[in-house]
């Protein structure tokens, strides 16, 4: 623990005091857990950050939170930080009403905002818990992960595992949210791009501490954007050419489908690969949904007829995405933008061109050229 009561019922955070200032002989005083009221000791050493502790045997939550260096140094720093901007945040502020310690608590013109800097793993239910009571009591929950969470696997991918993507955020667009201590960067990666696995397409920016406040934190990001995430052609050619290795349940299942009405998966035209913004709530691969609207419902419309919207299927629902994506909706008016398509009244489609298949890889990777293009200079 950073804080704690002491006799006079005032709190006491460690961090910007000197240590001495808090121990026998300097200081007589007794400290005490905000959450057990049991009293507490301060630890500091040449390898130890400074920080009240449980005496042994304690049976309080906060004394089997068991945070490391890492956690704590970051958590200090996200402290600094915001009592640089003029605000008062409060180091593991006691929320009696729901019997939680977020690491910062903070008061902003608008609203309470509970930072959790979380940097190791813990139970999705746990996460749910805590986020449903701050909710509950009008408290904005904001997670933040730790730099030691960060997996990128290109210039524009990232790994976000079951577990991390409990922390996406939606604004304007998807977004996720680390810091690192030791380079003293906020990482955000924008607009997140699923792509029917744990690698996740972003506009991935590092921030250091100094430069961003907490608002710019919330703002909409200045970036130049487009409908196509960068590396996106070039994985969906990787997909065309090159064989599979492990297949799940779910492709070798969308793959017997292709067969029985005699397509490839690597021929599919290039409107079965388009990335939608909700992508990232679906539990279905973008190829896998959209080459079953394209070969069920587009190829069986006649030009000039209303194309069928129906209801998306396997939306995942995030913690703190409060939007009803409609999937199909979006990519329907990615079709509208390549003329293949037009939206005659709200929420109303009309097909207006065929799509054929290609017939070669070449051809194929001929038409995701022109269809990809399209829509990143559109």
């Amino acid at each position: 623990m950073l804080s704690a009561i002491n006799d006079k019922g005032q709190l006491i955070q460690l961090p910007g005091r000197h240590i001495h200032e808090l121990i026998p002989p300097h200081n007589q005083e007794s400290y005490f857990c905000p959450q057990c009221k049991a009293p507490v000791l301060v630890r500091a050493g040449s390898k130890v950050v400074p920080h009240f502790a449980h005496f042994p045997n304690s049976s309080c939550p906060s004394s089997k939170s068991g945070e490391g260096a890492y956690h704590q140094q970051g958590k200090v720093r996200l402290w600094e930080w915001l009592q640089a901007q003029g605000y008062n945040p409060v180091l593991e502020g006691y929320l009696p009403e729901i019997g939680q310690r977020p690491d910062l608590l903070l008061q902003t013109k608008s609203r309470r905002i509970a930072i959790e800097y979380q940097c190791a793993r813990i139970s999705e239910k746990e996460i749910a818990k805590r986020t449903r009571q701050y909710n509950e009591i009008g408290i904005f929950p904001f997670w933040i992960l730790g730099g030691n969470r960060v997996v990128r696997k290109g210039s524009g991918l990232l790994q976000l595992t079951a577990f991390e993507r409990n922390f996406i955020y939606h604004y304007r667009d998807y977004r996720i949210h680390f810091f690192d201590p030791v380079t003293d960067q906020m990482m955000i990666g924008y607009h997140l791009q699923g792509s029917g696995s744990n690698l996740v397409f972003s506009i991935i920016r590092y921030f250091p501490l100094a430069v961003i406040s907490l608002k710019n934190v919330f703002a909409e990001p200045n970036l130049l954007l487009n409908d196509m995430p960068a590396g996106w052609k070039s994985f969906v050619k990787k997909r065309r050419t090159r064989p599979l290795g492990h297949t799940s349940p779910q492709e070798k299942s969308w793959r017997q489908y292709l067969y029985a009405k005699s397509y490839h998966p690597s021929l599919l035209p290039s409107i079965t690969y388009l990335p939608v913004p909700s992508q990232i709530q679906l539990t279905e691969p973008p190829w896998i949904w959209q080459s079953r609207y394209y070969l069920d419902t587009f190829l069986k419309t006649p030009v000039g007829g209303l194309l069928p919207i129906k209801p998306a299927k396997m939306i995942v629902p995030l913690l703190h995405v409060h939007v009803n994506p409609n999937p199909l909706q979006e990519y329907l008016t990615m079709l509208c933008r390549l003329g293949l398509a037009e939206e005659v009244s709200s929420g109303v489609y009309r097909k207006r061109q065929e799509v054929k298949a290609p017939l070669t890889i070449e051809e194929a990777i001929k038409q995701d050229e022109i269809i990809f293009n399209s829509l990143k200079s559109g």
